[in-house]
């Protein structure tokens, strides 16, 4: 409904912005021709110039209209966009993309829910103005008809034209700001080495041509927008040149010739949506391309597991030619387990393993079955750093609970120790990618998304870093209540508090000492 609604007020918006146009310049011709004949008592002043005062008003309030409905719209689709992407990102096992890669994945839903508001509107604005303009010319001008349909067959082509020049122009930059984005962000994981003066000289260059190919586009685009001047001036020479006698000298013949020279108005939209058409086009492609969801295909996905026992059977984890020690374990319902050790030793490298996102040797059973045969939701991990996305903190909840009512997503934020959030309510906007949480309230949203979640191993990667002594306190008392009804295993150079842990895995030790308590 708000798409549609969006869509008539950018058409009545459209309209009125060249009917107002049309009936400015034959008013001001009318009341000068009125002005040099006996006609000039009898002409009526008041209408003409109380219709181009509404036509203003609905312009102004059609132009706001759209722009408040059309962005209502664009939240709502690029909500159910994200929510479904990154459900379904959760809910694959070995191909859960990494965080770069959800951060790609978010700009393109953005590409892709703006399709409407930015390429559908204004072309389907120009489409329905032309015809107006055709059926007008039809009843004032026959004669022009054919200059008409000559000129907007030659905008068509301006526009299939552009937009052939653009793809290839767009691709390219995409690829370019991929490579600069990625050596950018090397560049800020070294902070801690950039008092050594290190060489950028790799970012440097990515950022030049990633710049210089930017620049391309906008002259791209700016080409075509000259263009359509160019070619509605030569209309506006000819139609002037093939006036009808029978217009001559009447207030009429102005409004042909407004409408050439209105083109690069009325028309110049549809010009520069092609961009955001490609990129659409695009994010379209990439999203059903990066997201679909093998792994749970109605017809093979695997029946819910209720977990009751995890084993591990000479299992490790593998990145590129390294492997992790092998490791020997069997945990119940209710069972802690605590990897510890330095920094480097391989703590979130083994938990990525169990989660599905690195390669690992060895066995992984869930009750004594192997990863094919149990659904990948059942286990969850939660990373070091959670990605959070550029949307409200009740979208960030729902990625983990699409049913959850507000009742089960503030316990949730209460089991996390987040209840302070809840002072701006579930709807707060929560910044690009989350930039308005700290470091520590990231770690304990997703806590909260672990919470709402229905898998019944946690994986958690550093859970009490950069966190307070109370919070800590509070949130091990949390996990020690919730423990009957899942396996937990942290990651964590910090031993945690207030917690019955069940075994201990010491990766610091070369034989990957496991030591078990009562």
């Amino acid at each position: 409904m708000l798409r549609v609604s969006a869509l008539l007020l950018a058409i009545i918006n459209a309209a009125a912005g060249l009917t107002l146009l049309l009936l400015s310049g034959w008013f001001i011709a009318a009341a000068a021709v009125a002005g040099l004949s006996p006609l000039a008592l009898n002409f009526n002043y008041v209408v003409p110039s109380t219709l181009i005062r509404l036509l203003a008003f609905v312009r102004i309030i059609s132009g706001y209209g759209e722009k408040y409905v059309g962005h209502a719209s664009l939240f709502d689709i690029l909500g159910m966009l994200r929510l479904k992407l990154f459900t379904q990102v959760i809910q694959s096992s070995q191909t859960a993309a990494r965080a770069g890669e959800l951060e790609k994945l978010t700009l393109h839903t953005e590409s892709l829910a703006n399709a409407s508001l930015s390429y559908l509107h204004p072309n389907l604005s120009a489409l329905t103005l032309a015809t107006a303009v055709g059926i007008t010319l039809i009843m004032l001008a026959p004669g022009q008809l054919s200059l008409f349909i000559a000129t907007m067959l030659l905008v068509i082509g301006l526009i299939i034209l552009q937009y052939q020049r653009l793809r290839n122009i767009k691709q390219r930059l995409n690829e370019q700001q991929s490579e600069y984005r990625f050596e950018l962000e090397h560049y800020l994981r070294s902070a801690p080495l950039w008092n050594y003066q290190l060489s950028h000289q790799t970012m440097n260059q990515r950022e030049q041509v990633w710049l210089n190919q930017l620049l391309t586009l906008q002259a791209r685009q700016h080409q075509s927008e000259w263009g359509l001047l160019l070619l509605s001036s030569i209309a506006l020479v000819v139609a002037i040149g093939t006036v009808p006698e029978t217009l001559t000298g009447s207030p009429y013949a102005l409004l042909v010739f407004l409408v050439y020279l209105a083109i690069p108005d009325w028309l110049g939209n549809s010009i520069r949506a092609i961009s955001a058409g490609i990129d659409a086009r695009q994010a379209r492609l990439m999203l059903a391309t990066d997201t679909a969801p093998e792994s749970i295909a109605a017809d093979n996905t695997p029946a819910a597991v209720n977990v009751h026992q995890l084993r591990l059977q000479d299992f490790g984890w593998q990145r590129d030619e390294q492997l992790g020690q092998a490791l020997n374990l069997q945990l119940q319902r209710g069972n802690i387990l605590w990897i510890k050790g330095s920094s480097g030793s391989g703590k979130s490298s083994l938990l990525m393993a169990l989660g599905g996102l690195l390669p690992f040797y060895g066995t992984l059973q869930l009750n004594g079955q192997t990863r094919r045969q149990w659904q990948p939701a059942s286990l969850l991990y939660i990373e070091q750093f959670p990605y959070i996305l550029s949307d409200s903190l009740r979208n960030n909840l729902l990625l983990a609970a699409p049913d959850a009512d507000d009742t089960r997503l503030i316990q949730a934020l209460q089991f996390a120790q987040l209840e302070t959030l809840l002072q701006e309510g579930l709807d707060q906007w929560l910044g690009e990618l989350g930039r308005d949480l700290s470091g520590g309230e990231k770690k304990r949203l997703g806590l909260a998304r672990a919470w709402l979640s229905k898998a019944q191993v946690w994986l958690l990667d550093e859970p009490f870093e950069g966190l307070d002594q109370q919070t800590r306190n509070t949130l091990t008392n949390n996990l020690e209540r919730i423990r009957d009804q899942h396996i937990v295993i942290i990651a964590s150079h910090i031993e945690p508090e207030n917690i019955l842990l069940t075994q201990i895995v010491d990766m610091d030790q070369s034989d990957t000492a496991i030591s078990s308590r009562p």
